[in-house]
């Protein structure tokens, strides 16, 4: 087979979604829901390469590394990947394949319960073999929650030297400080994180401070995201910053995997153009269409759902300016 266009990385789970709820009941009390709790598959890895699909991309041009167990759960992951044309290097462990709880009280951000299972037998050594094996032209690396997160640092450092272009995408680290994102830092091409997210990693007292942080220690784009307020997308040499598109939310849960693909998307159609040919204009274009992306996500249940061409179109006609 050809070159992989993306390879993808990081914790995958089975999700049980609970959204538009009332309230949350207090201990003892029962909550109905207005809507069906639904079952899907998610995690970064799974979401950014479906998302891709969803954006036109050929499904065996993306590859998806993760750890599932034997059991319904796992049977359900890769069984979503097909579908979807994707190809899976999914390690099989005795563990149970890892799960989600997902809760979307009406008005408010999600809540998110993780049982990451057998996302932490997943290891370095597996993933940098189908690295060397695959060479793709991007890495998206989420760590966290898994087994490779003791060594983020030299499996980004690796697929540097080979040419691979990388994107780190970041979440609360799994019984670790912050601090140990950075020294991933100088093998990120590209970083997304949330503001609370960047201020935590770098310990700085601002999201513009962070950012500088993040330039310092070699990220050559620097995408910051804020929900509702908008998002940031930075170089060493030029900054943009945008309002968020409207949309009728419903659950945001995926959206920020979702921003990365649709920023993924657009590189790959400029053939992955060095940060310093990014001119504003450029770097505006970017932006507008992963924010776009990340806003679709919002308007389904589950992580993938409410991604499609032609509503990210209509967003862009009637919202871009």
């Amino acid at each position: 087979m050809s070159q992989l266009d993306i390879l993808t990385v990081g914790m995958v789970v089975v999700d049980h979604f609970a959204v538009d709820l009332q309230e949350l009941p207090a201990p003892g009390k029962t909550q109905f829901t207005t809507q069906p709790i639904e079952e899907r598959t998610g995690g970064h890895p799974h979401n950014v390469a479906v998302d891709l699909v969803k954006l036109g991309m050929d499904g065996s041009s993306i590859g998806v590394i993760s750890a599932i167990g034997n059991d319904s759960a796992g049977a359900l992951m890769e069984k979503a990947l097909r579908e979807h044309g994707i190809r899976s290097f999914l390690k099989k462990v005795t563990m149970s394949t890892g799960q989600g709880l997902q809760l979307v009280p009406r008005g408010y951000d999600r809540i998110t319960i993780l049982g990451p299972g057998a996302n932490l037998e997943l290891d370095a050594v597996y993933v940098k073999s189908v690295l060397v094996e695959q060479n793709p032209r991007v890495l998206s690396i989420r760590p966290g929650y898994s087994g490779i997160d003791d060594n983020v640092a030299s499996l980004m450092k690796s697929a540097q030297a080979q040419g691979t272009y990388v994107l780190l995408d970041v979440i609360k680290p799994y019984g670790r400080e912050w601090s140990y994102f950075r020294s991933a830092l100088p093998y990120a091409n590209a970083l997304h994180c949330n503001d609370m997210e960047a201020m935590n990693i770098t310990g700085a007292d601002t999201v513009d401070a962070a950012r500088e942080v993040f330039l310092s220690h070699g990220v050559k784009l620097v995408a910051i995201t804020n929900g509702e307020e908008g998002a940031s997308l930075a170089t060493s040499h030029e900054q943009v910053e945008q309002p968020a598109f409207t949309v009728d939310a419903i659950d945001p849960t995926g959206c920020g995997d979702a921003f990365c693909a649709g920023l993924l998307k657009k590189l790959l159609e400029w053939e992955m153009p060095e940060p310093s040919a990014l001119d504003r204009a450029k770097l505006e274009e970017l932006l507008r269409y992963g924010q776009a992306v990340g806003a679709a996500a919002a308007t389904a249940p589950g992580c993938t759902s409410g991604v499609s061409r032609n509503l990210i179109a209509q967003l862009l006609r009637e919202q871009g300016n």
